[in-house]
């Protein structure tokens, strides 16, 4: 039995993941600029990947909450807990690499 416990809080962290990478409005008007220079989108294709996005978005905060709440049915108090210092652990990472990102655009 422990092998599923063990899948299944991976694909917990693997799905809070983005939510502790969600960036402010800002970063996304950063990160949707530098896409579209990249890509050399047009506009009608920045209005569609920034459509795509959001939707997807609302999708995976839906699908984030529900495994919480599953989560929250199978772990015990002390693992759910656990299982937050970790998030908070990889937010704060997450957050650290992408000010490092910021930095490094700025300089270029």
């Amino acid at each position: 039995m422990r092998t599923p416990k063990i899948a299944l809080f991976s694909l917990a962290l693997c799905l809070a993941l983005p939510l502790a990478a969600q960036p402010e409005e800002h970063d996304q008007d950063r990160r949707m600029a530098k896409l579209t220079q990249e890509l050399q989108l047009t506009p009608e294709q920045e209005k569609q990947v920034k459509e795509a996005y959001k939707k997807h978005f609302e999708k995976m905060k839906v699908l984030r909450e529900a495994l919480r709440t599953d989560l929250s049915g199978i772990l015990s108090k002390d693992q759910m807990i656990k299982m937050d210092e970790m998030t908070k652990q990889r937010e704060a990472k997450m957050r650290k690499t992408i000010r490092e990102e910021r930095k490094e655009d700025h300089k270029n």
